[in-house]
């Protein structure tokens, strides 16, 4: 069997992308340990085999969506039972909360990088059923910004 043409391979990972990821690994590794570390590694895992981003949002979507459900598995809570104590019984709708956003954060971000790489200089592509580059990166920064004033305050507790 003979080695792929050279327009058959796919391309290595830029020091860029590299550095991007073990950024996010050690952001993530940082705000939730090895859940974390396992969020990232599964961002890497489906881009490094050729995965659709759109994979990294429908997951994160699920997992978000599986929050109210895990949260009501244990029972409404009564306002008396709402406390730290609550909270620290379980986890596991913080942990997919948190994952859920960093896999939709990912996919968001790889989507306007497509966009961004392969937009023309002096025009904004017009694609249907996504808003304009530039309000994508606008709410893109937004979100952003407050991912991380959220996970500051999340921390100061």
């Amino acid at each position: 069997m003979s080695a792929p043409a050279a327009s058959e391979r796919r391309p290595r990972p830029s020091l860029v992308a590299v550095g991007g990821w073990l950024l996010l690994a050690g952001a993530a590794t940082a705000l939730d340990g090895l859940v974390g570390l396992a969020v990232a590694v599964l961002v890497a895992a489906v881009l490094l085999a050729g995965g659709s981003p759109r994979s990294l949002g429908a997951l994160g979507v699920a997992a978000l969506a599986s929050v109210p459900i895990v949260v009501l598995g244990r029972g409404l809570p009564s306002d008396d039972e709402v406390s730290p104590f609550f909270v620290a019984g379980s986890l596991w709708p913080h942990h997919l909360a948190f994952g859920g956003l960093v896999l939709v954060g990912a996919w968001a971000v790889l989507d306007l990088g497509h966009q961004l790489r392969h937009a023309p200089p002096d025009a904004v592509p017009a694609v249907p059923g996504r808003p304009p580059l530039r309000v994508a990166v606008v709410l893109v920064a937004i979100v952003a910004l407050g991912a991380l004033a959220a996970s500051v305050a999340v921390l100061r507790t």
